[in-house]
């Protein structure tokens, strides 16, 4: 691998040269003219018309901090996946965790036995923290403990999701050690429209949903609302969310808008928890230990956005946001007839603005893309603990904090097309992150932590054939300790001590498509990460947050997308992932909960104008246990599920049915080990669920 590396290395130095000096050329006027300008935008406006294949080098994505002017694949030194409002549609999921079981480089794994609320993560991480997600450039992951509640978003209002994978905290800041997910919301359009959707399955499952979008004259609008629960597979398993989403724009010239979002999300989850062999054995469904464990969250995004482009090269935008979240959690589990249970009560307020100025244009005959800006936020979120009785009765106070935390980022970014083959990007961000926490109850805990870090980034993309590029890039990432690492549980795993988790990305890929038939993406990365910060279980009770020396996580992403017939496609996502510690006595140890292989194939077909069918195979390789990092227990079984969906459209209407693990296989989707013991989280067996689309 390091000779491929090496051979791509020396063709990014080498054919440069001949391009700039064939450019050189031209210029003399001994080749072709240079492409004037405007002739390349038009170009650009006539490609992005047309449809493509979903890794294909026409494939247009928002490379910036905020949503910008559009870029075209083939430009980018990175993999992407984009998830159109069509795919959204054909998936007929209800979160953002199922809409990325087809997507590669994805670690995916129940967490707390529900169903809804996956850890989702990329590219060997499995702490669900490495990773930065943004609705309309406002970041969602919460300044807390970085995690993200996907679940909570509302997928009728999206239209467009774009999947970064690789380090990229020189755009996001700190925490895209593993990549970036970026979320782009539904505007009206000036043809009004309406969907209205009801859908019903097992496990008492249902689902209503009512959108509508539309303009008058220069003002927009799209308003929505949501509510869909279940009762689950498992005692305990419930789930039900409710989605309220607004969005008003007004544009105020070709060349000024702006806009107004609002989501209001609540949501109620039962926690059913892991099982034991024997326990799965003689009943899959039950939660004897965890039957009152539950959890409710409430969150509001308030956001707005500004754009005004003073001249066709530059534009400026500005985005202001608050968010308001709580959350109220209560664990129990099987020791609690000995010790009861434990109650937290959280409420985080964050407030900020993003300021991003970029220029869009040409040194000579050289279009060059200049962004740059500054981020900043300032969070207070406070968390009160409770000791509770085995039933989640008779609180009693345990812990009061409250935490004041401030971010800076100011980052810079330069695309410069060194010849018409050739795309240089390198980019800079420094972040400067600083935490005020307070202990109400023992002031002697009292804490201030300061972390700062720059991060960088180059990378280089060569166009080989007009669809086909080749790329390469370094890039590196950081995430400094949260104050859930830092301090929330003073002696029960927090470690005032911690350092920042620093990464380093190298990759290499390549992007090719065929006549819009056929298109695929290969890459080959390695990320160095030092002082991961790991919760380390002891034998019987609890752990504590840790720096752990050095990991490696290292693979291969293969993605083939192919349309064979004009109503037939299909897909094949292959992903190698080798995620190994490189330090101290866990030396070529696996990380747990990380696949090595995930394989993802699926078939689709449009037939007779009115019916869609589909059918999709996954398969997922064995996984050490949590709490196992000497990898000395059983792992987690691969499994394989195999999925179908089938719709009807008539007229306004369309009728729809989706089956999940047709094969109906039992399996567990995580597993721990802890106190000499392993528990599992067992998956659903056959499910399945049919709703109705109405348009208007």
């Amino acid at each position: 691998m390091k000779k491929v590396a090496l051979v791509l290395v020396m063709i990014f130095l080498f054919f440069p040269v001949q391009t700039l000096a064939s450019e050189e050329m031209s210029s003399s006027g001994e080749g072709t003219s240079d492409v004037p300008q405007k002739q390349e935008k038009e170009n650009k406006k006539e490609k992005e018309k047309k449809p493509t294949m979903r890794y294909s080098e026409k494939v247009v994505v928002t490379a910036y901090r905020l949503p910008a002017d559009e870029v075209e694949l083939g430009r980018i030194p990175a993999p992407v996946t984009v998830l159109t409002v069509e795919d959204i549609a054909q998936a007929k999921v209800i979160s953002l965790q199922e809409l990325f079981q087809e997507c590669p480089g994805v670690v995916i794994f129940d967490d707390v036995g529900n169903g809804i609320e996956s850890t989702v993560e990329w590219r060997g991480f499995n702490e669900g923290t490495a990773t930065t997600v943004l609705v309309d450039g406002v970041r969602i992951n919460e300044p807390d403990d970085n995690r993200v509640d996907l679940e909570m978003l509302p997928l009728f209002s999206i239209e467009r999701v774009e999947v970064f994978r690789g380090s990229s905290s020189t755009i996001y800041g700190g925490g895209a050690m593993a990549g970036s997910v970026n979320v782009v919301t539904k505007r009206g359009s000036s043809r009004p429209q309406t969907l209205v959707e009801v859908n019903g399955g097992n496990y008492s499952r249902y689902g209503l949903s009512a959108s509508s979008g539309g303009s008058w004259g220069k003002l927009n609008y799209f308003v929505g609302g949501a509510r869909n629960r279940a009762h689950g597979f498992r005692h305990n398993g419930y789930f039900g969310i409710t989605n309220l989403f607004t969005r008003v724009g007004y544009d105020f010239s070709p060349s000024s808008a702006l806009s107004f979002m609002h989501n209001y999300s609540k949501g109620e989850f039962g926690n059913p928890g892991a099982l034991m062999d024997a326990e799965l054995i003689a009943n899959r469904h039950q939660s004897p230990f965890n039957f009152v464990d539950n959890n409710a969250k409430k969150s509001q995004l308030f956001s707005f956005n500004w754009e005004q482009r003073p001249t066709e090269e530059l534009s400026v935008r500005i985005n202001l946001f608050r968010r308001n979240n709580r959350v109220d959690t209560l664990t129990t589990g099987r020791m609690a007839a000995l010790f009861g249970g434990f109650q937290t009560l959280s409420d985080i307020y964050t407030r900020g603005l993003t300021l991003q100025m970029s220029w869009d244009g040409w040194w000579g005959s050289r279009r060059h893309i200049l962004s740059g800006g500054l981020e900043l936020s300032k969070n207070r979120f406070g968390a009160d603990g409770f000791s509770t009785d085995s039933t989640g009765g008779n609180p009693f106070l345990l812990s009061r904090n409250l935490t004041d935390q401030q971010i800076e980022g100011y980052f810079l970014q330069e695309s410069l097309e060194l010849s018409p083959a050739v795309t240089l990007t390198a980019g800079a961000r420094l972040d400067r992150i600083s935490l005020n926490y307070k202990d109400r109850l023992y002031p002697s805990n009292d804490d201030t932590k300061r972390f700062h870090k720059a991060s960088l980034r180059l990378g280089v993309n060569y166009r080989i054939l007009p669809q086909a590029s080749i790329y390469g890039s370094y890039s590196q990432a950081f995430l400094a300790p949260t104050v859930t690492d830092l301090f929330a549980y003073p002696g029960f795993g927090s470690n005032p001590d911690l350092n920042p988790t620093l990464a380093d990305d190298w990759e290499v890929g390549l992007r090719a498509g065929v006549r819009d038939n056929l298109a695929f993406q290969l890459s080959y990365y390695r990320i160095e990460v030092r002082d991961e910060i790991v919760y380390v279980f002891d034998y019987f009770w609890g752990g504590r947050n840790e720096n752990l020396g050095r990991s490696r996580r290292e693979g291969m992403e293969l993605s083939v997308e192919g349309r064979f017939t004009p109503h037939w496609k299909g897909f094949i996502h292959y992903t190698f992932t080798q995620a190994t510690c490189r330090s101290g006595e866990l030396v070529g140890k696996l990380i747990p909960m990380v696949p090595k292989n995930r394989l993802n194939i699926g078939m689709s077909a449009d037939l007779r104008e009115r019916w869609w069918v589909s059918l999709n195979a996954l398969f997922v390789g064995k996984q050490f246990l949590f709490g196992d990092e000497a990898n000395v227990q059983s792992p987690l079984d691969s499994y394989l599920l195999l999925d179908g969906r089938v719709s009807y459209s008539t007229g306004p209407w369309e009728a729809y049915l989706v089956v999940r693990n047709l094969l109906n296989r039992e399996f567990n989707i995580r597993g721990i080990f802890i106190g000499g013991s392993s528990y599992f989280t067992p998956s659903p067996g056959l499910t399945y669920y049919m709703g109705v689309k109405f348009f208007i």
